[in-house]
């Protein structure tokens, strides 16, 4: 309800103000004062002892509240650290609209209870009792606002890296901070009908049509086409600085001018200085202008549409007539490939399903149908369930015959390592890293449950569902569950606040642990014992020369304990019972060794077996070279110095923590077994591939995130 007319001539000093959505708010406004908001209902009795009251207190200079106070920061505490970061150069750098918006939101944070109904808020909180899962309580409040806990989000992370760079703080708690996952699509794209329908309603030589012309053939955001003019005009194109991050990284955009461009800058009407001008003849705001031409997309019919969805209309124009992604940052203004990758991977699935649907559409009038994939013989431990293949041996007259790879299985193995990289890029895209660690952790003790379950009685070494006829490949899933349980408790769990998670995670842990010793795998349990202790150092010192020390260090050890396998054994046995088994390694590695000499460049092929009771090399770089080639085993070798210098530049702690100590593992086990890890799908892609596949995506889709999130935001 209003004020209206009658009660203002009873009521002095009273002004309305209309919000963003429509809502009339009242407010006292007396001179010299900040206006006061009157939440009362105006004709009730409250409005008026409200009013009264104010007016007495003004009268009498007795009112207080209206002067501006300050709140005095305990030092030691968040409320101290929000207040020096304010007065650093670091948030001075930031854009003034930036820095508002983080205030703001930092200052609301300060002013929330530390839990529900407490009277001590964050403000007066220790900085050095401040930790990873009090920060995510602040960001969880507002869960059902997924902007809002974003912001919060993107507050918290620079404030504590500021705080940490000073000393204010020992560790930084925010380092492993994660943004919600926003499930949008973003502002709509405008669609060619669309475009169509905006121009029908307002054709050549309208204000409207100028500014669709603008953001359509420049790409501009909102911020650039307001301040697009005359002086930006450079012969036949136009050269301009960015608005975004204009303080931080200026981005000049040069690009030529569009004939229909230009035909719209002709027929007007268009200022000096800059285009586009209201109504008044002064330039737009970057909000006043988004408003304006959204009531013009309303006008057209296009209530769906806004300024925003233009840019993004023609990224995607661009992308499916065949732009790369490094034009389109240059056209755009993007400093990362990620954003432009956007829209060219989008026009590129675009255009594979059109070639898709062709042949489907072929295939279905034909009446073909898919030819049965033939029996292909998995590697494995358990050979009295497999012949030996000792054919291949005098097949011609070699020792170990001829390469038996074709080009078929070549492409099978490069299909299943492209099929687990999709879904491994899949998961990184549509959960977030905590939720990926509970399914691996899950999924491996119901791999032990189910299999005590199946077989509640164990003889010799336990045989689990998924891997049945091989114990060590399956305590290397094992492994993977242990990990991520161990990265929970780690980083995500804060015992005291969710104990029943705690309980759950170091269950998880005594499960897997428990598994991986009854598997009777010595060489997992060993590189096991190394990632643990080797991790921690890597963690703790950060340096990649460590890590690939560690790596490959690792691989060395276990190797090592192979090779003098025999003084260890008089040593453990048989005390310890594990220890008394004959590995039978180092006769295989010679065999090993004398088929790559005879094959070195293309190895013996996937398809060859060792005569005897171990048919394969049990060791993977040797396994490489024999079945694939000296060439091939070097490329792996290398794949895997690249995931491990990706690893090393990861910087959320949980994430670094797991990665690493599942590409340290990996290296120890791949000197006991894993022979052929391209040759078939099997449980040993959850502990090798899998690590090596996060370490190189998880930077890309993290940064995919950040931009994506911040160029909605500030389009907002």
């Amino acid at each position: 309800m209003t004020v209206g007319a009658d009660m203002r001539i009873g009521y002095r000093y009273l002004v309305e103000d209309t919000d963003r959505h429509g809502n009339v708010r009242i407010y006292f406004r007396y001179p010299g004062y900040r206006k006061i908001r009157l939440r009362e209902r105006p004709t009730s009795p409250e409005f008026a002892e409200r009013y009264s009251s104010l007016i007495e207190q003004f009268a009498t200079g007795c009112y207080k509240e209206a002067e501006k106070t300050s709140v005095s920061a305990v030092p030691g505490t968040l409320g101290w650290l929000v207040t020096a970061f304010r007065a650093s150069k670091d948030f001075s750098n930031l854009d003034p609209s930036t820095q508002r918006t983080r205030a703001r939101v930092l200052e609301s944070m300060l002013n929330e209870p530390i839990f529900q109904e407490a009277a001590e808020t964050f403000r007066n909180f220790p900085l050095d009792r401040i930790k990873l899962s009090d920060l995510e309580v602040l960001r969880d409040r507002k869960k059902a606002l997924p902007g809002a806990a974003t912001d919060r989000v993107k507050a918290l992370r620079p404030m504590f890296k500021w705080a940490t760079s000073k000393k204010h703080c020992v560790a930084n708690p925010a380092i492993s901070l994660t943004k919600p996952r926003l499930i949008s699509n973003g502002h709509h794209t405008w669609l060619p009908d669309e475009i169509e329908a905006f121009q029908r309603r307002h054709p050549l030589g309208t204000k409207a049509h100028l500014a669709l012309s603008i953001m359509l053939y420049t790409g501009a955001r909102r911020s650039d086409a307001v301040q697009l003019g005359r002086q930006h005009e450079q012969g036949d194109s136009l050269r301009w600085t960015a608005h975004k991050n204009r303080n931080r990284y200026p981005t000049i955009i040069h690009i030529p001018m569009l004939q229909p461009l230009a035909a719209a800058i002709q027929a007007g009407p268009t200022g000096d200085m800059v285009y586009l001008l209201t109504e008044y003849g002064k330039p737009f705001t970057i909000a006043g202008f988004g408003n304006w031409f959204h009531d013009r997309c309303i006008e057209a019919g296009l209530p769906q549409c806004s300024a925003h969805g233009l840019r993004k209309a023609g990224s995607t124009r661009a992308a499916e007539a065949g732009a790369t992604a490094h034009q389109l940052m240059a056209m755009f203004g993007w400093r990362s490939l990620a954003e432009a990758e956007i829209y060219t991977r989008a026009a590129e699935r675009k255009k594979m399903a059109a070639l898709g649907m062709a042949f489907l559409e072929k295939g279905v009038q034909a009446g073909e149908s898919v030819p049965p994939i033939p029996d292909i013989k998995s590697s494995g431990t358990n050979n009295k369930k497999k012949p030996a293949k000792s054919d291949a041996a005098g097949a011609a007259g070699a020792p170990y015959g001829s390469p038996t790879a074709t080009f078929g299985s070549g492409v099978s193995h490069a299909l299943f390592i492209a099929g687990l990289y999709g879904l491994i890029l899949y998961a990184q895209l549509h959960l977030r890293f905590r939720e990926i660690l509970w399914l691996t952790a899950g999924a491996a003790c119901a791999c032990v449950i189910v299999t005590l379950v199946a077989a509640p009685h164990i003889d010799g070494r336990l045989l689990l569902v998924g891997r049945t006829d091989n114990p060590i490949l399956a305590a290397g899933a094992m492994a993977a569950g242990l990990f991520a349980a161990i990265t929970l408790l780690a980083y995500h769990i804060d015992i005291r606040r969710t104990p029943l998670k705690a309980l759950l995670a170091a269950t998880m842990i005594c499960i897997t642990l428990t598994a991986i010793y009854l598997t009777g795998s010595r060489g997992p349990l060993l590189a096991l014992i190394l990632a643990l202790a080797l991790t921690t150092l890597v963690i703790c010192y950060g340096s990649r020369t460590l890590l690939f020390v560690s790596a490959f260090g690792a691989y060395g050890l276990v190797a090592a304990g192979v090779l003098f396998y025999g003084p260890i054994r008089d040593v453990l046995c048989p005390e310890i019972e594990l220890a008394c088994r004959d590995p039978s390694r180092y006769g295989i590695w010679m065999q090993s060794l004398d088929a790559i000499a005879s094959h070195p460049l293309w190895g013996v092929g996937s398809a060859f077996r060792f005569p005897g009771e171990i048919p394969h090399a049990h060791n993977t770089y040797l396994g490489m070279a024999l079945h694939f080639g000296i060439p091939l085993a070097i490329f792996f070798i290398a794949v895997m110095a690249v995931a491990l210098s990706r690893a090393s530049e990861l910087k959320n702690k949980d994430e670094k923590f797991f990665v690493v100590a599942m590409l340290i593992f990996a290296n120890g086990f791949m000197a006991s077994d894993l022979s052929e890890p391209l040759r078939s799908f099997n449980t040993h892609y959850l502990f090798l591939w899998t690590p090596i596949f996060l370490a190189m995506i998880r930077p890309h889709v993290a940064q995919d995130e950040t931009h994506i999130e911040e160029e909605q935001r500030s389009s907002g």
